[in-house]
């Protein structure tokens, strides 16, 4: 495994996932975000970003496509979690944060497991 290349992918990633949360959730609380034209031009940059995430984490997984599919999940909701957090002020209760271990493991899981 490329671990540099990995790396690099689920960082990608995890942005992605950070302009997502900007893209669907922002613009139910921040009123100047609420124009189409931010929603609608965000998917562009979005596509290319998860596109190149994904190509980079499926070639250092030696051509497996499941560590990418895992891993876009599992970081959109650490993001998601921290955003909604922070913008929305939605603590994480016992259920969520059982989700997010879980997660965890998920990650942990596609990384180490050989």
């Amino acid at each position: 495994m490329d671990l540099i290349k990995f790396i690099s992918g689920c960082v990608l990633l995890f942005l992605g996932q950070i302009a997502v949360w900007f893209q669907i959730y922002a613009p139910l609380k921040i009123d100047s975000l609420k124009n189409d034209w931010f929603i609608y031009g965000m998917a562009i940059p979005i596509t290319f970003i998860f596109r190149q995430g994904i190509s980079m984490v499926t070639e250092s997984s030696g051509g497996s496509m499941w560590p990418s599919r895992f891993l876009t999940f599992t970081l959109g909701m650490f993001s998601f979690a921290f955003l909604t957090w922070y913008f929305n002020s939605e603590s994480v209760n016992l259920k969520t944060g059982i989700c997010l271990v879980l997660a965890f493991i998920i990650i942990f899981i596609q990384i180490f497991w050989k």
